[in-house]
């Protein structure tokens, strides 16, 4: 086989389950939640989330579980997912909201029941577990895993721990609610079949042209799935292939073919939120001009998953270049990469005046994004 079945196979071998990685700090962060800002990253959390054996497997309810590890073990026995609510009984306003337009309305529970084992995580007003009920430390540890900062949270996960999607409060009633978090386990769902179909077809590759059609398949189904955790095994899959493309690409002999392949899989690892100094830097070579949108998303990528805000500048800067140099590709992505910038401008170089010129372009995007339309017009002055 060629170099890049070779690449392919390693990188199947290499790849954990469940791999998967934080999301970084995201200023537009979806629902509301009282104060402690932030939210959690995806990523798989082990059984034993704690030391000890506190048994309380279910809350008074008999509908919502105290103990996490008990709660994934009924939901793997029973082929479901994991719904975690991190919320703060008695003193969180916006819990309290959520508790009553859904989690507690009979709509919630047969939607519910044939989806996910249901987990309540209970904290005080400081962000602490609440030591009064059961399995306090499983819940202080699983928060921090999470990194869930801000309640209510509502995380959910695989029965092997891998947390792929987070909601807070969202006005819009019961049925709203409802529909997206249905939809969400339907997405999850669909890709727990997908993923390792794919992963098998790489594996099984007899023949370069296999194991080309495995590298596109693995390309597209990262595209069309975005930044979820349950595709995150393929990101070295698809990084194989550009490897693959390296020393033709030195060479200046890419062919059409793999110039196309090389293009899909920049967007699919921006798409994914898989980016680095080294990805970025081969968007712009190979897409100087954003003709096909390739450093914009990189950028757009980079800037969503900041996880240290020294490391922010170089990106406004390559992003303010590009503002003044080229074309816009995708209307939303440009919106979504110059809407980050004027919040890391305002909040980070303490910038307001180019905050205001920068949000007021991505607004002029027309973003379609509700929690980034909001923050915009605040930083636009709107």
């Amino acid at each position: 086989m060629n170099s890049l079945a070779t690449l392919l196979l390693l990188a199947v071998s290499s790849a954990p389950v469940s791999q998967v990685q934080g999301t970084g700090f995201s200023p537009r962060l979806g629902g509301l939640t009282a104060d402690l800002n932030g939210g959690p990253g995806a990523l798989a959390v082990p059984l034993a989330t704690a030391m000890g054996q506190e048994e309380a497997p279910v809350t008074s309810d008999g509908r919502w579980y105290a103990d996490i590890d008990e709660a994934r073990r009924v939901a793997a026995a029973e082929g479901k997912h994991v719904l975690v609510n991190f919320t703060g009984t008695g003193w969180c306003s916006w819990c309290k909201r959520l508790d009553a337009e859904v989690l507690l309305t009979a709509q919630f529970g047969e939607a519910a029941a044939s989806r996910f084992i249901l987990v309540k995580a209970d904290f005080d007003a400081e962000g602490n577990a609440r030591t009064d009920l059961p399995c306090a430390a499983k819940n202080e540890s699983l928060k921090a895993a999470l990194g869930v900062r801000g309640f209510p949270r509502i995380v959910l996960m695989t029965s092997d721990g891998t947390g792929y999607a987070e909601l807070g409060y969202e006005r819009g009633g019961t049925g709203r609610y409802v529909d997206k978090l249905t939809g969400l386990h339907a997405k999850a769902r669909g890709l727990e079949v997908a993923v390792p179909k794919v992963t098998a077809a790489i594996a099984g590759a007899k023949s370069s042209q296999e194991a080309l059609a495995a590298a596109d398949a693995a390309a597209k189904l990262l595209t069309d799935a975005g930044p979820h955790a349950l595709v995150r095994p393929l990101v070295p899959m698809v990084q194989a292939t550009l490897t693959s493309l390296d020393s033709a690409r030195l060479r200046a002999e890419l062919t059409a073919e793999q110039s196309e392949r090389e293009a899909k899989a920049i967007l699919a690892l921006s798409g994914a939120n898989a980016v680095d100094d080294a990805l970025i830097d081969r968007a712009f070579r190979v897409d100087p001009e954003n003709k096909a949108g390739l450093p914009e998303a990189a950028l757009a990528a980079a800037m969503r998953t900041i996880t240290d805000p020294e490391s922010v500048d170089p990106l406004i800067e390559r992003a303010e270049t590009m503002l003044t140099t080229v074309i816009v590709h995708d209307r939303q992505v440009a919106a979504q990469l110059y809407g980050d910038c004027a919040y890391w401008i305002k909040n980070w170089q303490q910038d307001a005046e180019r905050a205001r010129m920068m949000a007021s372009f991505a607004l002029g995007l027309g973003p379609t994004d509700e929690n980034l339309r909001s923050m915009l017009k605040t930083l636009a002055g709107h």
